[in-house]
């Protein structure tokens, strides 16, 4: 029960920034492949791990300090890509 609640929360944390870091970075909708997700999920596990890391070497890490900041890198994220139209849903094919 404990590793299926680990999983649920995990997944989210580290695929969520890792997509959003992904779309900032790269503008265009990319397919959606085992490589593209593969990317994401390390994307998001490097930036919480390194933040996390930062957060120690300074004396002032905390969970929720750490939620607050990446939840902030994902904001900025989600603004800097919805500003290249990474983030806007595919039109369909006209005729």
């Amino acid at each position: 029960m404990l590793a299926l609640v680990a999983l649920a929360v995990l997944a989210p944390l580290l695929y969520i920034p890792g997509a959003l870091l992904a779309h900032a970075i790269t503008g265009a909708h990319q397919p959606l492949d085992f490589t593209r997700l593969f990317e994401r999920v390390v994307l998001g596990a490097l930036l919480s791990g390194w933040l996390a890391l930062a957060l120690g070497q300074l004396g002032i890490f905390s969970v929720w300090l750490h939620l607050l900041l990446i939840a902030a890198i994902c904001v900025a994220a989600a603004l800097v890509a919805q500003r290249r139209g990474a983030l806007a849903l595919p039109r369909p094919p006209l005729g």
